[in-house]
């Protein structure tokens, strides 16, 4: 795939969370190899977001492009806390993201929160042991 159709696409999400799911998402996230740097012609973009209504749900998919298999599902906040606290090993989906949309700052407030706290989790030798 090429970047410049993932780009489109990255942009085709921040306008539909934007124009359609303002009130029912709280974030839209990006991570993986379009976020760090390590993209290449057949890389895919990662997406999550975080609901804040029933109807936000709606935003998940899974869809093709030139062969290519993309997803964009939803992660609630417990989940993401999980992460925070190493409880699960997603990591990356807290630590190493790009923030397309926020529905205020609170909740964006709150993710850094979550990330500061994953960041103090790693720096635990005897918790960061522990999840390992």
């Amino acid at each position: 795939m090429s970047i410049a159709v993932n780009e489109k696409l990255v942009t085709w999400i921040e306008e539909k969370v934007k124009s359609e799911y303002a009130d029912d998402i709280s974030l839209a996230l990006l991570y993986g190899s379009f976020v760090n740097g390590t993209a290449n012609s057949r890389s895919d973009i990662d997406c999550y977001f975080i609901p804040r209504t029933e109807r936000g749900y709606r935003l998940a998919g899974t869809f093709m492009i030139a062969g290519v298999g993309y997803d964009i599902f939803p992660m609630d906040w417990e989940r993401v806390r999980n992460i925070a606290n190493l409880e699960e090993g997603l990591l990356p989906l807290v630590g190493d993201v790009k923030v397309l949309y926020s529905a205020s700052e609170e909740d964006l407030g709150r993710f850094r929160g979550l990330q500061v706290q994953m960041k103090d989790n790693l720096a635990d030798k005897q918790k960061s042991q522990t999840a390992a």
